[in-house]
């Protein structure tokens, strides 16, 4: 929207811009950052809470051991991810105010 002029400026996530920046680097010249919020906490990954706790057991698992896996830290790098670590709400509380 920005680029074909259908808006004069938006709101974008940090790392959405960053990786569109990586592979697109011509848009260095065309889009200027005018203010930042932050540091913010990353956003969380939610499941559905009717899950059963072994399903969400494993798939916290996983999401907190891919980087380990050579092939998912691959998929990891490419969208400037270097791995899931755990959160909890508590880190969200200034958020929620």
């Amino acid at each position: 929207m920005i680029l074909d002029k259908t808006a004069d400026g938006t709101g974008i996530d940090s790392n959405t811009l960053a990786l569109q920046m990586k592979g697109h680097p011509e848009l260095r010249d065309k889009l200027h950052v005018v203010t930042s919020w932050g540091p913010l906490p990353v956003y969380p990954g939610v499941v559905n809470s009717e899950l059963p706790e072994d399903l969400k057991t494993s798939i916290t698992r996983h999401l907190l051991n891919m980087h380990l896996d050579p092939k998912w830290q691959a998929q990891l790098n490419q969208n400037m991810v270097s791995k899931f670590v755990p959160v909890t709400l508590d880190q969200y509380q200034g958020l929620l105010k």
